[in-house]
């Protein structure tokens, strides 16, 4: 089983995420990608930005399989997706959450219409 995995270290704390069956299923290579985020402060939302920013490139270059079709495409982008919840989920700072655009576990959020 061959699977994308990427791999956030802090000062005593990883972040481990895998990617989805479906990518799994499609035959792409085990990849990690290392990204150390003792350099930023995630209680701080320049912080938390400048940590997704790198996050989101490492996670999209670990989701690239190289396949250019429709079917690629569409896995590389589940493939983020979930990854970027995966570790939002793992990292649970508030503006971790907010910096990669995901709702916050537990908050009932309301849009307007």
């Amino acid at each position: 089983m061959t699977r994308t995995l990427i791999t956030a270290l802090a000062a005593f704390a990883a972040l481990a995420v895998a990617a989805p069956a479906s990518a799994k299923e499609a035959g792409h290579e085990q990849t990690t990608v290392t990204v150390r985020i003792a350099a930023y402060d995630l209680d701080t939302p320049r912080g938390a930005e400048r940590f997704a920013g790198v996050l989101q490139r490492a996670v999209a270059r670990a989701c690239d399989a190289g396949d250019r079709t429709l079917v690629g495409r569409r896995l590389k982008q589940e493939c983020i997706s979930e990854m970027m919840g995966d570790a939002a989920t793992k990292i649970d700072k508030p503006y971790v959450y907010a910096a990669l655009g995901q709702p916050v576990p537990g908050r009932i959020v309301l849009a307007a219409r």
